[in-house]
């Protein structure tokens, strides 16, 4: 029973370390209703976001090109 009730979640994206790479800040906040059915007593969850709703854009710049003239 201790599963039973709203649960409340925050999403985010861990940022990586390439270079030239800006990681999306957003959070996301999720909620799970999550209740029990007294005739098969199993548990069922509702999210309150959908996957496509839960998108992360990252940047990319790339470096600035370098020529090498050797001679």
């Amino acid at each position: 029973e201790s599963q039973v009730g709203t649960h409340k979640y925050k999403i985010s994206e861990v940022a990586g370390n390439e270079p030239g790479v800006t990681y999306d800040k957003t959070v996301y906040e999720v909620e799970v209703s999550v209740t029990k059915d007294t005739q098969t007593n199993r548990l069922n969850a509702t999210v309150s976001k959908t996957p496509e709703e839960l998108k992360f854009t990252n940047q990319y710049t790339p470096a600035e090109k370098t020529s090498v003239t050797l001679g």
